[in-house]
């Protein structure tokens, strides 16, 4: 029964073009396994545009720490991300 649910719901999703809006996004579900703990549970990726993630956390000093991890961050991420979609940076800010 659930696979038909979710047959029926990608299939109303392609219909109005929001299949690839959520493909897009995939990478949030593995926000855990990307950040690590307990980065994973004291972050949020905020928005994905132009190569661009911004991702919220919980004061200055987490900001400065993951800077140094962009790059391991930004390759975990591609194991998620549509091939069309591309991360170059990551900026964190407080939030």
């Amino acid at each position: 029964a659930t696979s038909g649910i979710a047959n029926v719901l990608k299939k109303a999703l392609r219909r109005h073009g929001l299949d690839r809006e959520i493909d897009r996004y995939r990478f949030v579900l593995h926000w855990s396994e990307i950040m690590g703990e307990p980065a994973g549970r004291r972050t949020r990726p905020e928005s994905l545009r132009n190569g661009l993630l911004r991702v919220r956390v919980p004061d200055s000093s987490w900001a400065q720490e993951l800077s140094f991890y962009k790059d391991v961050i930004i390759n975990r991420l591609r194991r998620y991300l549509d091939e069309k979609e591309t991360v170059q940076d990551v900026k964190f800010y407080v939030g």
